[in-house]
């Protein structure tokens, strides 16, 4: 058993380091996008795309102000966005009774393809 717990922990350990790795990676890339301008480019292989995307950040205390019954807060108990997505879909709620209980955050999705 201690070989597989010294396994899992230098498994995790290189996980933490790759994650920084693509992270950084990213931010050159999605910066050399935004440097030259462009949201799609081939190099060599391939297909780089920025796609942006905005994600709703939700202030707890105005949404549960917003929200017309209290039994729905009960459900979230926290600003979840999933859940008030699927809130919203289902027509339970509707998104006039959210505004301004959240700001837009404005994010780039990079998107790698090999040809």
């Amino acid at each position: 058993m201690i070989e597989k717990i010294k396994k899992y922990v230098e498994l995790k350990s290189k996980q933490k380091q790759i994650t920084e790795e693509l992270s950084i990676l990213r931010d050159d890339i999605l910066s050399f996008m935004e440097k030259v301008n462009e949201v799609e480019m081939d190099f060599e292989s391939y297909q780089v795309k920025v796609v942006p995307q905005e994600r709703r950040l939700y202030d707890d205390d105005v949404l549960y102000k917003s929200l017309p019954d209290e039994s729905l807060w009960r459900l979230m108990s926290k600003a979840d966005t999933s859940k008030i997505n699927g809130l919203l879909k289902l027509n339970i709620i509707k998104d006039e009774l959210l505004n301004g209980s959240y700001q837009i955050k404005k994010v780039s999705n990079l998107q790698i393809n090999k040809k």
